[in-house]
């Protein structure tokens, strides 16, 4: 008697994989992509992450009247990065409190670190002052931290 087993293999995938060509025009006169390049680059990431658990800024603006203020960024190069080079942004949110939050990206380039950086942002309303997070939004961090081991 034979018998056969079949395993089902659930893929779960935690968030989303952001790629990036570097523009000729993201590059100083050596190629090498100009620094100020990379805070943009982490807004695409952090976008598409938002984007991937069912919240967008436009929704986050349109249906609780909040922004994202960024309050610091900070980015460290490892390699240089030059024009043409695909890269992927690998962001994380790693801290919340009750207006703030702080994502970490990894930029890779062929799944070698390139460079890293950080962002911490605050929730205000319309008028720029601080403001906790709508339950709603609280309780998606807090799910996107316990998948992130937080």
């Amino acid at each position: 008697m034979v018998m056969l087993l079949f395993y089902s293999i659930d893929i779960i995938v935690d968030k989303p994989e952001t790629s990036i060509r570097v523009r000729y025009s993201e590059t100083d006169q050596m190629g090498v992509a100009y620094h100020g390049s990379l805070i943009p680059w982490f807004e695409v990431g952090r976008t598409d992450l938002l984007r991937f658990t069912g919240m967008s800024y436009c929704d986050i603006e349109k249906k609780y009247g909040i922004h994202l203020a960024v309050v610091g960024a900070s980015l460290t190069y490892s390699k240089r990065i030059h024009y043409d080079d695909t890269l992927v942004i690998d962001t994380t949110l790693t801290e919340m409190g009750k207006s703030r939050l702080t994502f970490s990206y990894r930029v890779l380039r062929e799944n070698v670190l390139v460079a890293t950086g950080h962002s911490t942002h605050v929730c205000v309303d319309e008028s720029g002052k601080p403001q906790r997070w709508p339950r709603e939004i609280n309780q998606q961090f807090t799910q996107m931290l316990q998948l992130n081991g937080k």
